[in-house]
């Protein structure tokens, strides 16, 4: 079965989804119980899909494409311990 974005599956949405908020190969793989070779694989498909080779990329189409919402930023952002101002929280 297909996701409407972009004709993905969605598996390759889940991986889209925690690829975009910085999770590694291996750290997604954990989530999701498959091997990281099978993450690097789909990721490699969306570097393709879109045309691009940078993870930063992939982020800003998943945030222009709804896969991610500025509050699952916020929230890794605390899980990783980054700080941002309240500017952005709000």
């Amino acid at each position: 079965m297909r996701h409407t974005i972009l004709d993905l599956t969605p598996r390759q949405v889940q991986v889209w989804r925690l690829l975009a908020l910085g999770y590694s190969a291996r750290e997604a793989a954990a989530l999701l119980g498959v091997k990281p070779a099978s993450v690097r694989a789909h990721a490699h498909f969306l570097h393709q899909r879109f045309a691009t080779h940078a993870v930063t990329h992939l982020t800003l189409l998943a945030v222009l494409h709804k896969v991610i919402t500025r509050q699952d930023i916020l929230q890794r952002f605390e899980e990783v311990g980054i700080r941002h101002s309240q500017e952005i929280a709000s």
